[in-house]
């Protein structure tokens, strides 16, 4: 598939945007994103191994579909029901913690269409404001390093403080053409905010995914989470993410970030562009998408 055939919006724009992480985070900087107008490409995660994903990622050998769901609804036509209906989690029976958004995606890759063509799928049938892509077409594992212990998994390593590193399984996973080509076109491409490791990580920890984002010459933008993460990120200050972030080989040009309820910590203002703003409402741990827009809208247009 052909960036220019599935997403002429983003080829066509004089802003194109690549959002890269997983989850909540990802989805809340998607939403901001079209909220202002853009049509951003979000590139997503596929180490979960948890809940309603972990279990259909066991019984199917498919990549876990949670985080791209959660994507799809935070684009989907605002003015539609599709986002309630992605989002709806089954209470009983057997689909009990099932969300439907998951099954739907597991329908789609089971009826032979790739993780990438489900994917763009689902996307047109909810007339989402924006592209999402899977990091890879196959499931990955994450490997934390605790000592000389090894923690399997994203929820185990996402429940454990004091990590050495965080490696992944397979070390150097495919990525699709079609990633690479959103990342080489990108004009901006936001980080974040997310787990360190088990979102952010994820991605960023892929060997193409790194030389495709230096290739590119894109500003880079950190939106720095509101607070600190009890287990993997615990106690991590801002200035701490950054360090794990440019373990990657990534160069920041700028942060976004709101000090409110999470210490910048000691860093150096001259190697990057630091942008503060009001990103929090009244749930201080999760980016209101209103201020985010906002933000977002003032950095990048």
């Amino acid at each position: 598939m052909r960036l220019e055939e599935i997403a002429p919006s983003y080829v066509a724009s004089p802003q194109r945007i690549v959002a890269i992480g997983g989850g909540h985070g990802l989805a809340a900087t998607l939403a901001a994103l079209a909220r202002v107008g853009h049509f951003p490409v979000g590139v997503v995660s596929v180490a979960d191994d948890g809940g309603s994903s972990g279990r259909l990622r066991e019984a199917f050998g498919q990549i876990p579909p949670g985080d791209i769901r959660r994507c799809i609804s935070a684009l989907a036509d605002p003015s539609s029901s599709w986002a309630s209906i992605l989002e709806y989690r089954f209470s009983q029976t057997e689909l009990r913690g099932h969300a439907l958004g998951n099954l739907i995606l597991t329908a789609l890759m089971s009826i032979g269409t790739t993780p990438v063509e489900a994917c763009v799928e689902l996307s047109r049938l909810t007339f989402a404001n924006g592209l999402i892509l899977p990091v890879s077409n196959d499931p990955i594992t994450l490997i934390g390093h605790y000592g000389e212990m090894q923690i399997v998994g994203q929820a185990m390593v996402a429940s454990t403080a004091g990590l050495d590193a965080v490696a992944l399984m397979p070390s150097d996973p495919e990525v699709p053409d079609v990633v690479i080509e959103a990342i080489a076109a990108a004009t901006t491409i936001t980080i974040g905010p997310g787990s360190i490791h088990t979102s952010i990580g994820a991605v960023i920890g892929i060997p193409k995914v790194q030389r495709a984002v230096v290739a590119s010459g894109a500003r880079v933008i950190y939106i720095a989470n509101l607070s600190p993460q009890a287990g993997e990120a615990q106690d991590m200050s801002v200035a701490d993410h950054l360090a794990e972030i440019s373990r990657f080989g990534f160069s920041v040009d700028q942060v976004l970030y709101d000090d409110t309820s999470i210490e910048l910590g000691e860093v150096d203002k001259s190697k990057c562009e630091w942008t503060f703003a009001r990103l929090s409402g009244d749930e201080k741990r999760v980016h209101d998408i209103a201020l985010l827009a906002d933000a977002l809208h003032a950095i990048i247009g």
